[in-house]
Parts: C-alpha cells; sequence; structure tokens
C-alpha cells in the first residue's frame, strides 16, 4: 500500500498542547512531526538536520518533552503514531471493502457494521474539530463577559440529530460579530447576580440596546468603545 499522504489534524489538541509555545516553537514542532511522518521515528541526527540552527535553543528547552523514545533510542510523538495508526487501519479496511468480494453473508452484514462506525467515528472526529474552531473564534471577543461567550457557544454548537452539523452551520447567513451583540443584548436580563447589579434592573422591563450598553458601562460590564 502506498504511504499515507495525510493524517488527522485536532486544532483543539493542538492549541492545548502548545500555548506555552512561542510561534517559533510552534513551526519547529510542526516540522518535527511532519518529518516523523514522512521519515518514521527519529534520531537526534535527524532532529539536528530539521531543526538546524534552531536545535540548541529548542530541543531541550521545549520540544523533547514532546516526543519519547523507542528501544532503539529513536525519537518519536506518541500521538502522531497513534493518530497514524488509527487511519492506516480505517484505509485498510476501506480497501479491502472495495476488492469487491463477496464474502459470508454474516461477515458481510460484519463488515458494514464495522464501515459504520468507523464512518461515525470520523464524523465525530471531523465535528469536534470543527466545534473547537468555532469556540476559538467566538473567546476571541474578549469584550463580552464570560457568561455571554460561554451561552452563545453552547446553544449554536448543539448538533443536529445526525450529528453531522452545528445548529450555526444550519442557518442561510451567519455574521459572528452581529449574533455576538444580538445576544448579549437579549441576555443581559439572565446576567449573574452580583453586588454591582441593582436588583432592580435585573427584574425590570425588558431594555432596548442602546439602554443595555449604558446599562453595561455604567455597572463595569461592557467595554469602552
Amino acid at each position: 500500500m502506498a504511504k499515507d499522504p495525510a493524517f488527522l489534524f485536532y486544532p483543539g489538541d493542538w492549541m492545548g498542547g502548545t500555548s506555552t509555545f512561542t510561534r517559533a516553537h510552534k513551526g519547529a514542532y510542526m516540522d518535527l512531526l511532519m518529518a516523523q511522518h514522512n521519515n518514521g521515528h527519529l534520531s537526534i541526527q535527524d532532529i539536528e538536520i530539521v531543526l538546524g540552527s534552531d536545535f540548541e535553543e529548542m530541543w531541550e528547552s521545549k520540544l523533547k518533552s514532546k516526543f519519547i523514545q523507542d528501544d532503539n533510542g529513536l525519537y518519536f510523538n506518541k500521538k502522531l503514531k497513534e493518530v497514524m495508526e488509527k487511519r492506516k487501519v480505517f484505509t485498510e479496511s476501506r480497501e479491502k471493502n472495495l476488492k469487491g468480494k463477496k464474502p459470508h453473508k454474516d461477515k458481510h452484514m460484519e463488515s458494514q457494521v464495522d464501515n459504520h462506525m468507523e464512518n461515525e467515528n470520523e464524523n465525530r472526529n471531523i465535528i469536534k474539530d470543527r466545534e473547537e474552531i468555532f469556540k476559538s473564534e467566538v473567546e476571541k471577543f474578549k469584550n463580552y463577559p464570560a457568561y455571554i461567550l460561554k451561552e452563545f457557544f453552547e446553544y449554536w454548537s448543539e448538533q443536529n440529530p445526525s450529528g453531522k452539523k452545528m445548529r450555526f452551520e444550519l442557518e442561510k447567513t451567519w455574521d459572528l460579530k452581529r449574533r455576538l451583540s444580538r445576544w448579549s443584548a437579549n441576555s443581559v436580563l439572565k446576567a449573574p447576580v452580583s453586588k454591582k447589579q441593582p436588583e432592580e434592573k435585573r427584574i425590570g422591563k425588558p431594555m432596548n440596546q442602546k439602554e443595555v450598553i449604558e446599562y453595561y458601562k455604567k455597572h463595569g460590564y461592557y467595554p469602552n468603545q
């Protein structure tokens, strides 16, 4: 079988695992992952070649912690190895199904179930990636309170019955900035109880958007614009 030209990438795992990395460290780390994908486990000489003049500064301080050694002393990233092996098993099972063999009926049914499960796992991985991207986009709007961003994300990331799309992906048009602004205005009466937030305001009549902005500014919930 030809070498697999790709592997699954999980943005959420990447952002969490490299949160303390500089951009330069992230780039060097990705170079090493690409080298492992293309060449297998890496010797320290391979790593020196990949990192070049950055080896002394980056390997011991950050990057070495992301790799473990095999019995031959070669380095590899465990997560990448697992992702590649899972994809290999999945790809091989798909190739076998395309060969046109007619297995025993029970075996055929079993194969269909296995294919369905693989497809479902693939779909879950894909929507998980999109969910992480959507969450990171929402969290960029630091000018809104955390509870606003949380309830907005949880509502719009809800999956449809088939588990293939999120609620916001079913909308005919989508402008994240405008949706958040409208959501914030409509959510003002649901704000957490705070000493800064008078009771009469929390239970009072709904306010229009201008009143909402003034209210947030007055009580420290809304940024200066």
